[in-house]
């Protein structure tokens, strides 16, 4: 009872009780009556089909709670006696599957509707519907495995050549017609192509942007999704029995030119670089490629000219600049502020930075400027900096933004850490921030992490959108189990844009004004407030605007060059990215044969 009453006083803070939305319901068991506008004298009117096709009335049951007209009505429609929803349905499913319907008016079977080609095919197909139930499951099974679906586009020349004569439309179904996928499909086999398509069933529906199957994302009648809408998606408003298929201008400049399809190309480039050995073998490659993208293997001359555009594309590649020299440094300008960053590009001839520094033993503080162009689409970590080799039983730490498929959030700024725990067990321990950025915006990034030698050590970040003054300094507390600080003759070189030399985790993007300090800084210390290092700044780079050179060192800390590329760099990977993004565009993804 007094925990009762101490919670009453909170009372008054509870929020307000959401509105009830207004809904249709039944009126009960017992309908009231219906007139005819103008003409009551002539009495009510009883629930029925229509007098045309059924003179006699409808039985009505009542159950009790419900006045059962609606089900009267759905037992009428569906009775063997009348066919002719069946027939309708049957012929829905076949036009999905055939690109056209037995009978050409999908929702017109009357006088005025076109004749069925096949008639006694429909009508068999609507008996043996019914039969099985109204099960569509069943329906499909049965047309997927008949000889007519399992025809080729391409029939032999003796057959080919009577049958342009006699049917040249092919609406007696003498091949298989040639036809393009529809917008969802075309939507998962680009996915399913890159290698980044979510096959898990069920859940609570997806963002457009995720890529989850077509039928587990939202439709919203007024957010399109750009794909799905150049290829004729309908429009959510009414009911649509037929979509259709156009060829525009608008497909072709979608797929060239969208930030989307690059980034699929992307992902599919790196799926087999990644599932081929990285340089590997380019035969195999392209092999893998044409399996993802057509669904089959490459004929002799696809396979000739897909190696010779790779291997020319190579070659045509600019050479790398020599390591160690200013000019090796890649910077440009960052959006929404003054000055350089350096340019962070995976596959590129600068995918990380390295350089001579290391964290303080102890409380450190690790600052930065980036933006992200992308992150990853499964739940990898792009990496802003960081000193770990990637075994979980190695000290070590790493600052970065979250993929799409993290198991917390995408985009959230994250700290990894690995080292002993108060048992001197060593673990590895995510830290999230809960602060989410965005990709193509200017962020300064920071956290300041604490030990604590009874394991109540906290990390505390901080995020501040340059794009919007008026945007606050975002903070957040969060406890790690981590009970001392890191030595740092046994950590790695600092990478930026990475964690070591080792693939994976790489940054995409910009990064600038990176900045290591001893201890935990307080908020009125950081660079982010205090532009010149102080005694507690243990190293900090910048780039210069002009040379994109190291500008700004502390405590003798070396210059940055960029390490050697890795084996099969950027030279392969953006020639692979262009010939993957041919094949996401191509014919053998996009039609069906």
């Amino acid at each position: 009872m007094a925990l009762r009453k101490e919670l009453s006083k909170q009372d008054g803070l509870r929020p307000v009780p959401p509105a009830v939305a207004p809904t249709v319901a039944d009126v009960g068991a017992d309908a009231p009556p219906r007139f005819i506008p103008r003409r009551e004298k002539d009495g009510p009117i009883e629930p029925g089909a229509p007098t045309i096709l059924e003179p006699a009335a409808l039985t009505v049951h009542s159950d009790g709670v419900s006045t059962g007209r609606r089900a009267a009505f759905a037992q009428w429609l569906t009775r063997p006696e009348n066919p002719l929803t069946a027939r309708v349905m049957v012929n829905r499913v076949w036009r999905q599957h055939f690109g056209r319907g037995l009978s050409d008016t999908t929702s017109d079977f009357g006088r005025l509707g076109e004749r069925p080609t096949h008639p006694e095919l429909l009508d068999w197909l609507a008996a043996r519907f019914m039969e099985d139930g109204w099960s569509l499951k069943k329906l499909h099974r049965l047309i997927l495995t008949s000889a007519v679906w399992k025809q080729s586009h391409v029939s032999p020349a003796a057959v080919a050549e009577h049958a342009r004569v006699v049917d040249p439309e092919n609406r007696l179904l003498w091949r298989m017609n040639t036809r393009r996928l529809e917008a969802e499909p075309i939507r998962d086999a680009i996915f399913a192509a890159s290698g980044e398509l979510d096959l898990t069933a069920g859940g609570p529906p997806a963002d457009q942007s995720k890529p989850r199957r077509a039928v587990y994302t939202k439709v919203l009648r007024n957010v399109r999704d750009p794909l799905t809408d150049v290829f004729d998606a309908p429009q959510n408003f009414n009911s649509s029995p037929t979509r259709d298929t156009t060829t525009t201008a608008v497909q072709s400049l979608f797929l060239v030119n969208s930030r989307f399809m690059t980034d699929r190309a992307e992902a599919m480039a790196e799926r087999l670089l990644r599932d081929n050995g990285g340089a590997g073998d380019v035969r195999r490659m392209v092999e893998d490629g044409w399996w993802r993208a057509a669904g089959r293997a490459p004929r002799t001359e696809e396979l000739e000219e897909s190696l010779a555009f790779l291997q020319e594309a190579e070659a045509a590649a600019p050479p790398e600049p020599e390591n160690g020299k200013a000019g090796g440094l890649i910077a440009e300008a960052m959006p929404q502020r003054p000055g350089q960053a350096a340019v962070i590009a995976p596959g590129s001839t600068q995918e990380r930075l390295a350089a001579a520094g290391s964290a303080p033993d102890g409380d450190f503080t690790a600052e930065a400027v980036v933006l992200a162009r992308s992150v990853y689409t499964d739940g990898g970590v792009r990496n802003i900096a960081g000193q770990w080799d990637g075994d979980h039983t190695h000290p070590g730490w790493t600052l970065g933004l979250t993929g799409k498929k993290s198991r917390r959030a995408p985009l959230m700024l994250v700290l990894q850490l690995t080292g002993p725990d108060k048992t001197e067990k060593v673990v590895n321990e995510p830290v999230f921030s809960d602060l989410i950025l965005q990709t193509d915006r200017s962020y300064y990034t920071a956290a300041a992490v604490h030990f604590d030698p009874e394991g109540k050590g906290t990390v505390t970040f901080y995020v501040k959108d340059l794009s919007n003054d008026d945007e606050p300094l975002r903070t957040a507390s969060v406890p790690h189990p981590l009970a001392a600080g890191f030595l740092p003759a046994s950590l790695p070189p600092l990478f930026l844009g990475d964690s070591d030399a080792a693939p994976g985790g790489q940054w995409d993007g910009l990064i600038d004004e990176v900045r290591l300090s001893r201890g935990m800084l307080p908020e009125d210390a950081l660079a982010l407030k205090t532009a010149k290092p102080d005694a507690r700044t243990a190293a900090c780079w910048a780039f210069e605007p002009e040379t994109g050179a190291l500008t700004e060192t502390v405590s003798g800390t070396a210059g940055i060059t960029p390490p050697p590329p890795r084996p099969g760099g950027s030279a392969r990977k953006a020639a692979l990215t262009d010939w993957c993004h041919a094949m996401l565009t191509s014919s053998s993804l996009l039609y069906v044969e």
